[in-house]
């Protein structure tokens, strides 16, 4: 039986938090020269972060940052899917009446991922790949992304009928510029209560090995803003829930609604609006 649930579902909501290379769409291949394509904005603000020891501070301004993304998915195969996200970030700085901000791109993604076995238990593997194409000012702290090239390897497992799925995937973060490596997994379960209504819980999680030897104390002002800082981990848990017309198209929200626990990230809980659309 073919899935009818959406591919924006299945897509790791904490890459909008966090901006890490983040493996979708679950271990289902799309199908042959079949595509999907979502544009999405996703906004927080804090003016508190947590530290190295994951405690949450003040960090003495307010950050907002907002994300405008395009992702896609296409099918080159039935069996072999290529991805591409595009962030594009608007960043401000306030303290008192004073502001500052940044605006441009984020880490363009590349990916593909194979589905090495199709049966009713289906596994697939990919491998993700984050370019060095942000954007940073020193001054005020604010970035829009890693300074530094990253590949994901990863697996994914999962099942599905019509009206019911999930999912669990892992891997890990390599990059270069002397960033440390990462742990990551998420878990996704969804259900359909209704005709073309889908509801899901996730769990995403990102553990920093700690390897490298780059230095968040080489410009402090990033150490305040906490933006795409080394060694960043979080487990965190959220929901969302996707409307899709005769599975063709269709509009979703998302939100993180707790954080486990957190090292070197912003103390912010965001949320996600899209629309989508599947050929």
């Amino acid at each position: 039986m073919k899935l009818k649930f959406p591919l924006s579902l299945v897509f790791s909501f904490a890459f909008l938090l966090f901006s890490f290379s983040s493996f979708a769409g679950g271990p289902w291949a799309i199908g042959k020269k079949k595509g999907f394509l979502q544009a999405g904005f996703t906004s927080l603000s804090y003016d508190k972060a947590y530290n190295g020891e994951g405690k949450s501070n003040s960090i003495g301004t307010e950050i907002t940052d907002n994300t405008f993304q395009i992702y896609s998915e296409y099918g080159l195969t039935d069996k072999f899917t290529l991805k591409t996200i595009i962030p594009y970030k608007f960043l401000k700085s306030e303290i008192l009446s004073s502001s500052q901000s940044v605006n441009g791109l984020g880490n363009l993604i590349i990916g593909g991922k194979y589905l090495l076995v199709d049966k009713k238990l289906k596994l697939s593997g990919g491998v993700d790949i984050s370019l060095p194409t942000a954007q940073e000012s020193i001054p005020s702290g604010l970035r829009t992304g890693y300074d530094a090239l990253g590949v994901t390897p990863y697996f994914s497992l999962g099942s599905g009928k019509e009206n019911l799925y999930g999912f669990v995937e892992g891997g890990v973060n390599l990059n270069s510029n002397e960033f440390s490596s990462n742990f990551v997994a998420n878990l996704e379960v969804g259900y359909a209560p209704v005709k073309n209504v889908w509801i899901a819980g996730f769990s995403d999680v990102r553990q920093s090995f700690e390897n490298g030897d780059f230095q968040n104390t080489d410009n402090l002002t990033f150490l305040t803003s906490r933006l795409y800082v080394n060694d960043q981990s979080y487990a965190v848990g959220g929901f969302k829930i996707a409307y899709a017309h005769k599975d063709k198209f269709g509009v979703n929200f998302s939100r993180v609604f707790v954080i486990a626990s957190a090292e070197n990230v912003a103390a912010s809980l965001p949320f996600n609006v899209g629309v989508f659309l599947k050929w």
